[in-house]
């Protein structure tokens, strides 16, 4: 009787730790519609914004370049021009070293190439390209200058002078510094001095303001004393 009544127990015991054995189920996660629609509501108030930032950063970009290039440009037209004008000489043929002395237009001679001809070099304000102001040279055959061979390139962009303010202006053997250049029609025989003025828009009609550059030169083979 006493080993069948262990025998019981054992099995009862056994039942009981049966029954506290727990089945856990995986947890799965997801986004609720709330969820998405909160998104995108912030997304839709964040995009424009951005947008208009990116918008505003490439414009400020595009003026400040736009006017570094014109400063530039303007800079090296002075220096090109200074150098090129101060060692003008006589052409091929023998020409006078001016040809043409105008307000928005002068024409020399010059070798502007370090080789054996002297270059016909003509600086102009475009009649097709509004504020441009335009270098042509003409290189020689023999003693020869043909207009057709000219070849023509923008140097300066955004050029308004005003009415009264010419971008070439010339000066006598009496110029020291102070006094009015001379009167239209010019005699080129008395020219000595060459100014040239650009009153610079530096982001064309965007600028509210213009910049001059400006410069003097003495023709070399001009001066009346060595």
């Amino acid at each position: 009787m006493k080993e069948i009544a262990i025998y019981i127990l054992n099995i009862s015991v056994r039942d009981e730790k049966k029954d506290t054995v727990s089945i856990s189920r995986p947890y799965s996660a997801g986004v609720t519609l709330v969820e998405i629609l909160v998104t995108v509501g912030i997304l839709a108030l964040i995009l424009p914004g951005i947008y208009m930032f990116q918008r505003n950063v490439f414009r400020t970009t595009a003026y400040v370049q736009g006017a570094l290039t014109t400063v530039s440009e303007a800079r090296r037209t002075l220096s090109t021009f200074s150098k090129e004008l101060r060692s003008a000489m006589p052409s091929n043929a023998g020409a006078y070293v001016i040809k043409v002395a105008g307000t928005s237009t002068i024409t020399f001679f010059s070798n502007i190439d370090d080789d054996d001809d002297i270059e016909q070099v003509s600086y102009f304000l475009s009649s097709t390209v509004p504020g441009a102001l335009m270098k042509g040279v003409i290189d020689p055959v023999g003693n020869s200058y043909n207009s057709a061979d000219e070849y023509d390139k923008v140097v300066t962009r955004n050029i308004r002078n005003d009415p009264g303010t010419d971008i070439f202006t010339y000066f006598g053997s009496t110029y020291a510094g102070t006094g009015s250049p001379l009167v239209q029609p010019v005699s080129i025989a008395d020219i000595r001095l060459i100014g040239i003025q650009m009153n610079i828009l530096p982001n064309g009609e965007r600028s509210t303001s213009t910049r001059t550059y400006m410069t003097h030169v003495m023709v070399r083979n001009l001066k009346d004393n060595y």
